[in-house]
């Protein structure tokens, strides 16, 4: 496993205790709701939406999209646990 500078050892212990509790058929299918995603990334509930939010300077199109769990503008949303796990997997290492 690759560790970054921005995950708090607090949080990466918090996603693999997530990781290895969920088989690996189910693990496709876990959301993660944007308080679990904060711990794991260790960034702001902010930091999180202007990299999804196109025209923002901090935009990551390569940053997993959320998923909408009830309608209208200000609808519940998670994430993919297997979509995130992707993208940190993709991110350089810390040196």
């Amino acid at each position: 496993m690759r560790a970054y500078a921005f995950i708090s050892p607090y949080a990466l212990s918090h996603l693999m205790e997530l990781v290895i509790l969920i088989n690996e058929k189910d693990r496709m299918r876990v959301l993660v709701r944007i308080s679990d995603l904060v711990e794991i990334l260790g960034i702001s509930r902010s930091s999180i939406y202007l990299k999804v939010q196109k025209g923002s300077p901090y935009y990551d199109e390569k940053f997993p999209k959320p998923i909408k769990l009830s309608p209208g503008p200000r609808g519940a949303v998670a994430w993919r646990l297997s979509a995130i796990n992707e993208w940190m997997n993709s991110l350089p290492a810390a040196c």
